[in-house]
């Protein structure tokens, strides 16, 4: 069981470091204690480190923080050429279809569990690749190829 932040690093060279990050740490929102880039810049000595991509505050998983910009603009531009997979796993509830995708359009301004996909004026077309991995009467667990990257789009 990892015990302090430094335990979580999975990896690390001149270039960027691996973290498994937990579920409610921000990765930059400094208006918060705690966020992972802060405490990580801290603990390394590091002047300033880049996120190449994010993960949301209530998402655990791997996280990559470049320790240069050239390494962040070199793998920014891996993710943005889809050179890099991304995959994310996650419960939710009632069954779902073996496989599928979701094209539903959204919003970075979602209105909460009334309207999730944000006011239709502001909804912009994304894509979601599924596969259901297992499922019980209740629950599928399933994992996602996200396309187009909206903001919050794993969870609209």
């Amino acid at each position: 069981m990892r015990k302090t932040l430094a335990d979580n690093i999975i990896f690390k060279n001149d270039d960027f470091l691996v973290i498994d990050k937990p579920v409610g740490v921000s990765i930059h929102n400094q208006e918060e204690s705690g966020d992972l880039i802060t405490a990580l810049s801290s603990l390394l000595g590091a002047k300033k480190l880049f996120p190449p991509h994010r993960l949301d505050k209530a998402t655990s998983g791997l996280q990559i923080l470049c320790l240069n910009s050239e390494s962040a603009r070199e793998i920014s531009k891996l993710f943005e050429d889809r050179k890099v997979q991304k995959k994310y796993v996650g419960i939710v509830a009632g069954k779902v279809p073996q496989t599928g995708v979701w094209t539903n359009p959204i919003s970075d301004k979602a209105e909460g569990a009334k309207n999730p996909q944000g006011p239709l004026i502001d909804r912009v077309p994304s894509e979601t690749h599924f596969k259901c991995i297992d499922q019980s009467p209740f629950f599928s667990l399933v994992e996602f190829d996200i396309l187009t990257g909206r903001q919050h789009q794993i969870r609209k």
